[in-house]
């Protein structure tokens, strides 16, 4: 009988303790759940607009032949237009989509015959005019196509010297509005200073060109990621650039594997990168540090997109699978509000004009390119 009675309190105690054990696991490593039961982005649609910083969400209205094409396009930027307030871009490889309304609805960009122009694998804008740049692959070589009016008509400027290789990334200089920077998926970058007419090569990099930003406060400052292999900086205007071990990088576990990337407002060379290792800030020397404030677990890494209050530095989104977080202090406290399982948000955006405008974009599953991890 005491054997028995035993036995049940031995049974009992490994149960409680197992429990508590479940408990304690389920709690470590999550985040503060925003608590005062605001409507989160949970639906299906890909595209989603806060007008309140966040605390509730509405879908977009898409044109029913666009949205059947944005349902299974790849993402490839998300941005304002430079010149007019709420008039936003989405841009994919199956087609360029446009909002005049603070992405409150959505079409196709058309060209002058009202036809859908195609997709593409890079895209920029000129300030101060109705330049674009549009560039994609026709008959296996990577091209630039520039339209002087929006898009109702297209010239192509540039065709890459090799087949197979594409135009990875396109950038205007915003202090010579004529000048323009190309990057390719095999590492060469060229620049234009009459909108495309003439090319020079600017130089060969280790592999993919994924990005050139220009700071917002100093053009002269530019900033180029290589897609797995790190980030480069010019100090005038993409024409030298440093080294890959200028930075410290790989020292962070996927810290090369950059999906997103912001330059702090109101700063010249403060940049922050979303990657595949957390949220990454570097100083002005160029060094990097992990946010460590953003709790974020394992399973919701990487960092997709990161986005600033233009007006208040402080005030920062960041999404990460399916969660969206937010900072009002620079990253010392968070709040996080998720999607349903299985649903990431690839982009988060904040209005130049209006910052209490918030416009989410919902990933397609994720790809490998080029031997590191990418969400597009």
């Amino acid at each position: 009988m005491r054997l028995a009675v035993t036995i049940i309190f031995i049974a009992l105690f490994i149960a409680i303790a197992v429990g508590l054990l479940t408990l304690f696991l389920s709690s470590f490593g999550k985040e503060t759940q925003t608590g005062d039961g605001q409507a989160g982005p949970t639906s299906s649609e890909r595209i989603q607009i806060s007008q309140d910083s966040g605390k509730t969400f509405t879908t977009a209205s898409i044109s029913p032949e666009a949205k059947e094409v944005l349902a299974s396009a790849s993402l490839v930027s998300l941005f304002e237009d430079p010149d007019v307030a709420a008039r936003w871009w989405l841009v994919t490889n199956a087609a360029i989509f446009v909002s005049e309304d603070n992405a409150a609805t959505w079409d196709f960009l058309r060209n002058a015959n009202n036809e859908a122009v195609s997709g593409a694998t890079a895209f920029a804008r000129e300030t101060g005019s109705s330049v674009l740049y549009v560039a994609n692959v026709v008959d296996g070589r990577g091209r630039i196509f520039r339209s002087d009016d929006l898009g109702k008509t297209f010239l192509e400027v540039f065709s890459t010297a090799q087949t197979d290789v594409s135009i990875s990334s396109l950038s205007v200089d915003p202090a010579q509005r004529s000048r323009v920077l190309a990057g390719m998926s095999d590492g060469f970058s060229v620049v234009s200073s009459d909108r495309g007419t003439t090319w020079t090569t600017l130089g060969s990099f280790q592999g993919t060109i994924d990005r050139i930003v220009f700071s917002p406060q100093d053009p002269n400052i530019v900033f180029m990621t290589i897609l797995g292999k790190g980030i480069l900086s010019s100090g005038d205007g993409g024409t030298t650039w440093g080294e890959l071990g200028d930075t410290n990088l790989s020292r962070f576990r996927g810290g090369t594997a950059m999906l997103d990337l912001a330059i702090l407002p109101g700063t010249v060379a403060n940049v922050v990168l979303a990657t595949e290792a957390g949220l990454l800030v570097s100083d002005n020397a160029g060094i990097f540090n992990i946010v460590e404030a953003l709790v974020v677990p394992p399973k919701s890494l990487p960092i997709l997109s990161v986005s600033f209050n233009p007006l208040n530095a402080l005030e920062a989104y960041v999404s990460a699978r399916n969660g969206l977080y937010k900072t009002k202090d620079f990253g010392e406290t968070w709040e996080v509000t998720r999607l349903a399982e299985g649903k990431d948000l690839r982009f988060v955006r904040v209005s130049r004009d209006n910052p209490s405008v918030l416009i989410l974009v919902l990933a397609t599953p994720p790809k490998k390119s080029g031997g590191a991890f990418r969400l597009f």
